[in-house]
């Protein structure tokens, strides 16, 4: 806020609002002294002669500090001038609120404590003459200002190259103002006015410091505020240190050591470095170079320090020369009686290590190495200075069986080395191990199993072959890459297996015959010159219960075995209500309704059920019935109310049958005249015999042989049914001959 404004503006408010003060006042006052007097009948004014004495109002003048404009403290000094008064009264709300306990002696001088709120204060002053006169309200403002000043400055960089100094002061004091800035200069001990724009000459080079403080019209003072930066006046300089080679390099990789320094400088920032006028990504001492092609180089490097100085450019020439002699390989290894040249050596002698030559080499330097320890040589290294030679025999050199060595031959040219990849060989002098691990034979199935392992550790497996003799002939298979073989469909007779392998050195294994036997599959049969005699049941022999834990249940014919079989594959059901035990119903078949008597057909209970399949390995007679009994008795079923029989043949049709009480057929309609025939998934029953009209039904044994196909898998579905009303059901067992 812009208290001189603030200041006129109250000012001639107050001074309209004085003139409605006085007024107040005097009539006050009047009153007051008519207090004073308790309102007497006499006047006190009037003299002896009956003649009034003339009353004077009190005046005065009022200062603050002396007429200070501003402060920085809440006790000022009250100058009071005035005339007529005895008395006074001083407020710093207004004249209104002087009561009668504020008035005092009059003083010329009254210390005082204006409010704590920043800004504009105003002190208020009443004078009261000897007959109690008062005056106009006299007034005197003074703006407290106790918040120090701050201020900001824009100077130079941290780093600066020029021996000026230019600076931006820019102070702010929102109370009383800035009224002076004084800066203490860099290299000056003392501190004096200076500008909003200050300039500093002729700077010296190192660090250097601007301090200053704002000081307010209320007499605040800032902190010292201050500013530092660093006069560098002078370039770094840098210099390689290292290579000082003048000759080619013969590799494509080099280092180089360099030095800077900036003495007495800001100190140096960063380094640029050049390879053939290009900039590098990167620079620093030591300054990698990689992959560098044969060819002329000129590494360049300068410095640049904080100020931005930048040095003298130091440079290094040099030549890469990366040339060895040509590329050359070992061509493999020879030795006594083996002069094949390869990766193996069959003959433990003295090994010789057999190359190509390299193009202008100078001289070869061989070794051997067993192949886990590359990092010592076995035997060598050994110098062959004939340029001429391309091959060397080790002497006195041992090489033990299976085991893998190494060949390293090297190319000298001018210093240069050209290496020949390593080279890895194997003596090999024995052939492949062949193990039969397990054999397992099934007479039955007529096959048999051979399992095994077969192995060469130094050259490998060239060849397996596995050999099965049987009478005068013999098959060969190919087993290589194999650990198992299996012979099915085997005709009854002796037989012999073998197995022979080769390694690739052409090394032969052959195992011994192990001799087996396949015989007659079927029970009285026996090998007669290689030929199996039968035996055929033409009845049973054996009635034994039906294995039925598997799925589908096979059944051997009655030619091979001479079994028949039973199992009871439904658990009779005593007479009771229809529904009372809990039974679910079939929500697949639709029949008549015991239960209501409706004519719409309902689902039926079941009373029990058995769902299997079947394959059967040679013709039957299948049947259920109520019991087994092994002299071929077959006991007739009861039901009330039928069975319902359904045979399904993979990829075939289904077959069903129903056998019970006439009264399981719907009705047509709801004139209940005519029956129609039971229904599942839609379908009719066509094929249903009923032997009772009502009640329970006495079936004889169903005979289902015809529903089956030899050698075809299918399922067998048998339920006991109930419409409703009671329900009772007898076993049912499915007898095979």
């Amino acid at each position: 806020m812009n208290f001189r404004n603030f200041r006129k503006s109250f000012v001639f408010e107050f001074r309209y609002q004085s003139f409605v003060t006085i007024s107040l006042l005097i009539l006050l006052g009047f009153f007051q002294n008519c207090g004073e007097v308790n309102f007497q009948t006499t006047d006190p004014l009037l003299k002896s002669d009956g003649t009034k004495e003339s009353q004077t109002i009190p005046t005065g003048r009022l200062l603050i500090n002396n007429g200070d404009e501003f402060t920085n403290r809440k006790q000022v000094q009250l100058l009071i001038n005035s005339e007529n008064a005895l008395e006074m009264a001083i407020s710093n709300q207004s004249c209104l609120e002087v009561k009668s306990a504020d008035w005092l002696k009059l003083a010329s001088q009254k210390d005082w404590i204006i409010p704590d709120a920043q800004g504009l204060s105003t002190v208020y002053l009443l004078l009261r003459g000897p007959n109690k006169e008062i005056s106009s309200c006299i007034e005197a403002s003074i703006v407290l200002d106790q918040i120090a000043p701050t201020a900001t400055i824009m100077g130079p960089q941290e780093f600066s190259k020029s021996p000026v100094a230019q600076f931006k002061i820019d102070p702010q004091d929102e109370g009383s103002g800035v009224k002076e800035i004084s800066c203490q200069a860099p290299g000056v001990s003392v501190f004096k006015a200076c500008d909003l724009n200050t300039e500093f000459k002729d700077l010296s080079e190192g660090s250097q410091v601007l301090t200053l403080y704002i000081t307010d019209k209320a007499g605040n003072r800032s902190q010292y505020l201050s500013h530092s930066w660093f006069v560098d006046l002078s370039a770094p300089q840098v210099q390689i240190t290292s290579p000082t080679l003048m000759g080619p390099l013969t590799v494509k990789t080099t280092t180089i050591y360099f030095e800077g320094s900036d003495s007495n400088g800001s100190g140096i920032e960063n380094y640029f470095c050049y390879l053939n006028n290009q900039l590098l990504p990167s620079c620093s001492s030591p300054q990698m170079l990689s992959d560098l092609t044969d060819g002329s180089y000129r590494f360049q490097v300068k410095a640049i320090d904080k100020a931005g100085w930048e040095s003298e450019t130091a440079e290094y020439d040099f030549v890469v020369d990366t040339q060895t002699s040509g590329d050359f390989q070992i061509l493999g290894i020879t030795g006594g009686n083996d002069t094949k040249v390869d990766n193996y050596l069959s003959d433990r002698a003295l090994p010789q290590v057999n190359w190509i030559k390299s193009a202008g080499a100078q001289k070869y330097v061989i070794s051997l190495f067993k192949a886990e320890k590359l990092d010592e040589a076995m035997c060598g290294p050994i110098e062959v200075t004939n340029v001429n030679s391309s091959s060397l025999v080790f002497p006195d050199c041992l090489l033990l069986e299976g085991e893998a060595y190494v060949a390293r031959a090297l190319a000298y040219r001018n210093g240069l080395v050209k290496k020949a990849d390593d080279f890895l060989f194997r003596v090999d002098t024995a052939g492949p191990t062949i193990e039969i691990v397990n054999w397992t034979l099934s007479e039955a199935m007529k096959k048999v199993k051979f399992e095994f392992k077969v192995t060469d550790e130094v050259s490998g497996l060239q060849s397996v072959t596995c050999y099965r003799k049987y009478k005068d002939m013999v098959s060969q298979d190919n087993c290589l890459n194999k650990n198992t073989i299996e012979y099915q469909d085997l005709a009854p007779g002796d037989y012999q297996f073998y197995m022979s392998a080769t390694d690739r050195l052409e090394h032969l294994t052959q195992t011994q015959p192990l001799d087996f036997r396949i015989n007659c599959p079927l029970p009285g049969q026996r090998l007669v010159e290689g030929v199996c005699r039968n035996t055929i049941f033409t009845e049973c022999m054996e009635f034994v219960e039906l294995d039925t834990s598997s799925s589908p249940i096979v059944v051997p014919s009655l030619a091979d075995t001479g079994k028949c079989f039973y199992k009871k594959i439904i658990n009779a059901t005593n007479t009771h209500s229809s529904g009372s035990a809990g039974e679910l119903r079939a929500m697949d078949v639709l029949s008549r309704n015991h239960d209501s008597g409706s004519a719409t057909p309902s689902h039926p209970y079941i009373l029990g059920e058995s769902y299997l399949s079947y394959i059967f390995q040679g013709p039957r007679t299948i049947s259920l019935s109520s019991s087994a009994s092994a002299d071929g008795t077959m006991p007739p079923l009861k039901i009330d109310n039928y069975f319902l029989v359904e045979t399904m043949p993979e990829n075939g049709p289904k077959k069903m049958l129903a056998r019970g009480t006439a009264d399981a057929l719907p009705w047509k309609d709801s004139s209940k005249n005519q029956t129609g025939p039971i229904l599942v998934d839609s379908e009719p029953v066509t094929d249903f015999q009923s032997y009772a009209s009502g009640g329970t039904a006495t079936v004889p044994y169903m005979d289902v042989s015809g529903n089956f196909t030899v050698g075809v898998p299918t399922s067998l579905r048998v339920r006991q049914l109930d419409c409703g009303g009671s329900a009772s059901a007898s076993d049912v067992f499915i007898i095979i001959r």
